[in-house]
């Protein structure tokens, strides 16, 4: 999703920094929320990633608001075999 202050740029009005640091300028991100669980995928995924269907995959969704409004919404599929979920500190 974008926001609707940045849905009338173009790539030309972002130059020297990316979309990043321009989606975070109008629409500062206020908090966020992910979340990891283990999946056994749609069919047509499976096709798609390759993978048999027991093939177990790790789901990550994961959501960005500014003030009240979700500005960004993504769930990402990984296939359990090829991945592995690591955090360090």
């Amino acid at each position: 999703m974008v926001c609707d202050a940045a849905s009338s740029k173009t790539p030309s009005d972002l130059q020297g920094g990316g979309a990043l640091p321009y989606l975070t300028l109008i629409a500062p991100i206020s908090h966020t929320a992910q979340f990891v669980e283990a999946v056994l995928p749609q069919p047509w995924k499976c096709k798609h990633l390759a993978i048999a269907r027991s093939e177990p995959c790790l789901l990550i969704r994961r959501r960005t608001w500014s003030a009240d409004q979700i500005v960004t919404s993504v769930r990402l599929l990984y296939p359990g075999t090829r991945y592995r979920l690591e955090s360090s500190s």
